[in-house]
């Protein structure tokens, strides 16, 4: 039972990472098509998107070497 207590902090996050990413791009793309300022901010929503991918593994990276020291 520790060995799933253990990993719960882990087990959603490839789905929260990809939601961010089709989020981000996902609204880029509306403005986009809103506003017809073609691939503006369907890159500016991919680049935040991935940096918000980033930082989040950073943040789990940082949790997981707190624990294991």
């Amino acid at each position: 039972m520790s060995a799933v207590r253990d990993s719960s902090p882990y087990l959603g996050i490839g789905t929260s990472l990809a939601f961010m990413v089709l989020l981000s791009v996902g609204a880029g793309y509306w403005i986009d098509k809103r506003f017809r300022t073609e691939p503006v901010f369907f890159l500016v929503g991919a680049g935040f998107g991935l940096f918000a991918v980033y930082y989040n593994l950073y943040k789990v990276y940082k949790l997981m070497s707190k624990r294991k020291l």
